[in-house]
């Protein structure tokens, strides 16, 4: 059993006494709050602390455990920890919610406000024994499905709009809403929930989307005003008349059209060009404009 005394620092339970626990290393001594203590490995404890960061207890040797991840999660109040698996613990903050790091100290995922918890005054939690993450708030109790195959990612943190489209191209992840394309550079995670980074639209694709497609290595978007390449950051025009459905791609010929287009009037063959990228014939008027859905 462990405590902290101000005039004895960390101090164990032995023999019906308590009795200084570090012979090497040191706790800070201002205004330090020792929140909680974890298991961490096979022989060693992981200190939390509410403002001064993390430490480690190997033994009787105390050595502080810092990143520049954990260095900018320490500002934010740690109310309370728990451990998700061997390799995952959640830091409960009280100005940034739920924060999930590994052992090595890295920034893994976030629960705020913005990811759908009622606030981000994250007081306490606790894994269930179906894994479940269970988060104390300042005014309310929250479920995360932490365990869950299905993650909810939304592209804008303000508006959770309609997802019509998603693709992988060019190393980035690209998701159609309804309110334009967003677009976030992939790391080398394979669980795209734990992507780093923000979203950010692409400019000129304001509206909703239909479809996102790679056509012999080009990213075609459908939209209600009309089709578009996206290159660059940018959705460059290639026919607005009338709203696309979509676009699909035809055998690879030099002297045949790439691809056929679905538009709220017709069908029509595509053509890509080295700069541009134009339709070349209707194929066939449609009386029905949602008949191509």
């Amino acid at each position: 059993m462990l405590a902290y005394e101000i005039d004895k620092g960390l101090v164990s339970f032995r023999n019906e006494q308590w009795l200084p626990r570090i012979k090497k290393g040191s706790l800070p001594t201002d205004n330090l709050y020792l929140r909680t203590g974890l298991p961490f490995g096979k022989d060693s404890i992981l200190l939390v602390s509410l403002v001064h960061g993390l430490f480690v207890l190997h033994n009787d040797t105390l050595s502080t455990f810092t990143t520049p991840d954990l260095k900018n999660i320490s500002q934010q109040n740690i109310s309370a920890a728990c451990l998700l698996s061997p390799d995952r613990i959640a830091l409960f903050t009280n100005l940034a919610g739920c924060i999930i790091i590994n052992k090595e100290g890295k920034f893994i995922q976030h629960f705020t406000r913005q990811e759908g918890i009622q606030n981000n005054n994250a007081r306490t939690g606790f894994l269930d024994k179906d894994k479940n993450l269970w988060v104390g708030l300042d005014n309310g109790i929250d479920l995360i499905t932490y365990s869950n195959a299905i993650k909810n990612i939304f592209p804008d943190k303000e508006d959770r709009n309609t997802g019509y489209a998603s693709v992988i191209y060019d190393k980035q992840l690209y998701l159609g809403v309804s309110t334009g394309v967003y677009k976030i550079n992939l790391d080398n995670n394979t669980d795209l929930s734990y992507i780093n980074g923000s979203f950010h639209k692409v400019k000129n694709s304001e509206g909703q989307v239909w479809s996102l497609t790679e056509v012999n290595g080009k990213l075609l978007l459908g939209h209600n005003k009309g089709g578009y390449l996206i290159e660059n950051d940018n959705a460059i025009p290639i026919d607005v008349k009338t709203g696309f459905w979509g676009f699909y791609p035809l055998p690879e010929s030099q002297t045949l059209p790439q691809m056929l287009a679905g538009t709220y009037r017709e069908l029509i063959f595509i053509i890509i060009k080295p700069i541009a990228v134009f339709p070349m014939q209707v194929l066939h008027n449609l009386s029905q404009p949602g008949l191509l859905l």
